[in-house]
């Protein structure tokens, strides 16, 4: 094997540890307090897409209502 084989090879091989590691620690968050509120949150924001619900969570995890530049 030369040497730019042998460094692709090891690349690959770090990139999909760090894959497993991901997934394994998603797989963790999952089970925690902190995913189970923030799902909780998600659920009560019904006129925003999931993902933006949740950056809302990101920002403020308190927040109970939140205005669209066409309702303020």
């Amino acid at each position: 094997m030369t040497g730019p084989q042998k460094q692709s090879q090891n690349k690959q091989r770090d990139h999909n540890q760090a894959l497993n590691e991901f997934f394994q620690s998603c797989s963790e968050f999952r089970k925690t307090d902190t995913f189970i509120d923030a799902m909780r949150f998600v659920a009560r924001f019904t006129n925003y897409a999931p993902i933006n619900a949740f950056l809302i969570y990101t920002q403020r995890p308190t927040a109970t209502f939140v205005a669209t530049p066409s309702r303020r």
